[in-house]
């Protein structure tokens, strides 16, 4: 396998990681209210209403300007933690699997026969509403966005996370997730169904990662039992994974 296949799988399961934490996200609804404060904000940038999701998934992947390819594939979603991305090659063979099951991560690589396993404390990639509020944040307004940043305690000028939502509809636009003031991950959202995003862009390190989901059916009826990879003869630690990434906010 080739180290740039590799950076692609890595990058992927990025995608696996962002739409699990941000499904875990507590649902509430609300109207657009008068006044605008970081507590609504946050309210906005949920998944509300969805409890289950099952959706065919194109995902375009950049290195810098090097378009590396397209991926069909698809995706399943149960709350609160169970998730599931396959990848496919022509002709529908898989080439990856990842699955988020009750805090486990797991990466099925079919052509080297091997799992790739590890616990993932997403509470440390994204913080809960209440945490996020304790921090220092600032609420800023431009002629079309919000812009509802939060900073570290000890370091208040050095951001922790940013969320932007548009100004008129007060859509989720987007979030940008930072360690030690340097960005480590950048997610931008071009369009909703509800308050599900449905093409939106993954930007982290070098890669960029434009992702479409479609023939989407939200709150179907799935099984426990379609959570599951294929079989491997080789399992390893998560932290083996070629390319995982060191500066992310878990380490």
């Amino acid at each position: 396998m080739n180290s740039n296949l590799k950076k692609v799988y890595f990058h992927l399961i990025i995608i696996l990681i962002c739409s699990a934490a941000l499904s875990c996200v507590p649902r509430k609804e609300i109207k657009r209210p008068s006044i605008i404060t970081p507590e609504l904000l946050l309210q906005r940038a949920t998944l509300k209403g969805i409890f289950s999701l099952k959706a065919s998934l194109q995902v375009k992947v950049y290195n810098d300007d090097d378009y590396l390819g397209v991926y069909p594939g698809s995706l399943i979603y149960k709350h609160p933690d169970l998730l599931k991305l396959s990848l496919y090659a022509p002709f529908g063979i898989t080439v990856m699997e990842c699955l988020f099951k009750k805090g486990e991560l797991m990466v099925f690589i079919p052509a080297r026969d091997t799992i790739y396993k590890g616990m993932v404390p997403f509470k440390k990639l994204l913080s809960e509403e209440r945490e996020l509020l304790s921090l220092p944040h600032q609420l800023n307004k431009t002629d079309s966005e919000y812009i509802l940043s939060f900073h570290d305690t000890s370091k208040e000028l050095n951001p922790k996370v940013i969320y932007r939502f548009s100004e008129n509809l007060i859509d989720w636009k987007g979030i940008e997730l930072y360690k030690a003031g340097e960005m480590v991950l950048k997610i931008s959202i071009h369009e909703l169904r509800g308050n599900l995003p449905t093409d939106f862009e993954i930007v982290t390190g070098s890669f960029r990662l434009q992702l479409f989901l479609k023939d989407i059916h939200i709150n179907p009826e799935l099984k426990d039992s379609l959570f599951h990879t294929g079989n491997a003869s080789i399992v390893l630690p998560l932290s083996s994974f070629r390319g995982w990434y060191k500066k992310w906010p878990w380490k």
